[in-house]
């Protein structure tokens, strides 16, 4: 049940915005044919040129801000929706710009140790509007207002 839930929220995406820290520690392991199949933003202060991979799968890397990759990632979006997909700081930086219209959270009974808090710096609305009780995870959507 768990890997249906995800694989529907991932059905309305195509392309994804990550951060620099997920692309540097995923670009070694992700291969020749990476798991996107889809044009990915990388967010950075760093600049480069756009790596293309096979099965879809590009990265553009945008150092313009949040609102330049979004922009970006919405207008190759053919009519899908952009996924927020890689670390908290994106996530953070778009509800603070209001860029984000829901906010989907898989959560599993792991401790992981350290880490940084979603909402701790982030001042935002939520309304649950689904909640699905898998096997291994708890599976919910917000409304973003």
């Amino acid at each position: 049940m768990d890997s249906q839930v995800r694989a529907a929220n991932f059905a309305r995406f195509r392309p994804q915005i990550v951060g620099r820290t997920m692309f540097d520690y995923g670009y070694p392991n992700w291969g020749e044919n990476p798991p996107f199949h889809a044009p990915v933003f990388v967010l950075t202060h760093r600049g480069q040129e756009r790596i293309d991979k096979n099965g879809g799968t590009s990265y553009t890397f945008v150092t313009g801000g949040i609102q330049a990759a979004v922009e970006q990632a919405r207008a190759v979006a053919d009519g899908k929706d952009v996924l927020l997909a890689g670390g908290v700081g994106i996530a953070q930086q778009a509800l603070a710009a209001g860029l984000a219209a829901e906010v989907v959270l898989h959560v599993t009974p792991v401790l992981l140790g350290r880490g940084v808090r979603l909402f701790g710096a982030v001042q935002v609305d939520l309304r649950c509007i689904e909640a699905i009780h898998g096997e291994d995870a708890v599976h919910l959507r917000y409304e973003a207002r």
